[in-house]
């Protein structure tokens, strides 16, 4: 007995200090373990809660802003559909009116009343002055023909005495030939009327309304250039007589010089 007892006490004695450290280390690992699964779930925590601000701006705010622009673009369209119907509802008036001023600014200038008077202020030859009475007689009662072959024979009976009377006459008879083709142009005709403007402007070279009427009678036949030059020369003449800038615009549009045209209307004090 005394043997086992001997065997039993010569054996080494475990140590204690090894288990304890094993067991210190698993408490360490845990303990560490456990933190890097904390800061985990606080990590998974911050993005879930990041995604949740991101997932409520894109499921609130922005179905917000799309409503108040889509509130705004619905202002919008009524305002434009509003607008668009003031617009159809003033093109009809608009439309005649302009109608109306084309109308009104395309038509040749009739001739001044003739005075029986002379251009020295002396009276006109009382055959002269008869011719004159039947002659506004004979256009007043649309007598066209009659009153160009009067006009005539007044223009040649005092083209030596008194130009100025003349020229009027003729410009009456290139009125009135004009007028009777007004709407159904006759070259022949026109170029009549041309003849007798152009008698009219060698007999008075300042005379801008036979300068005017004869650029109406060319743009008839095309010839738009040639009018052109005859407006230009009415405005010199005339510088405020909106409708030789109104047909001097026009014709440059007929010729594609659109940037010339719209200059021509621009910053003259017009005079109707």
């Amino acid at each position: 007995m005394g043997d086992e007892v001997s065997k039993k006490t010569s054996q080494p004695a475990k140590s204690v200090l090894p288990d304890a450290v094993a067991v210190e280390i698993q408490r360490r690992f845990n303990e560490l373990e456990g933190k890097k699964l904390d800061n985990r779930a606080a990590s998974i925590n911050h993005w879930l809660s990041l995604m949740g601000v991101v997932f409520t701006f894109f499921g609130i705010v922005i179905p917000v802003s799309m409503y108040i622009g889509y509130q705004r673009f619905e202002t919008l369209e009524t305002n434009a559909q509003a607008l668009v119907k003031d617009i159809e509802k003033n093109k009809e008036k608009s439309d005649v009116i302009l109608q109306a001023l084309d109308d009104a600014l395309d038509k040749a200038k009739p001739a001044e009343l003739l005075s029986t008077q002379d251009q020295n202020g002396g009276k006109i030859d009382d055959n002269i002055a008869s011719k004159i009475k039947e002659a506004d007689s004979f256009q007043k009662n649309d007598m066209i023909d009659k009153a160009i072959e009067k006009w005539r024979d007044i223009a040649n009976s005092v083209k030596q005495k008194d130009k100025t009377l003349a020229a009027r006459a003729w410009f009456s008879v290139g009125y009135l030939t004009r007028e009777k083709v007004r709407g159904d142009p006759d070259k022949i005709v026109l170029q009549d009327s041309i003849a007798a403007y152009s008698k009219a402007i060698r007999l008075n070279p300042k005379y801008a309304d036979a300068y005017y009427n004869r650029g109406l009678a060319k743009v008839e036949l095309g010839q738009y250039q040639d009018a052109i030059t005859d407006y230009e020369k009415a405005i010199r003449l005339k510088p405020n007589d909106l409708s030789a800038y109104y047909n001097l615009s026009k014709t440059k549009q007929l010729l594609d010089r659109e940037e010339e045209a719209k200059r021509d209307l621009e910053g003259v004090d017009y005079e109707w």
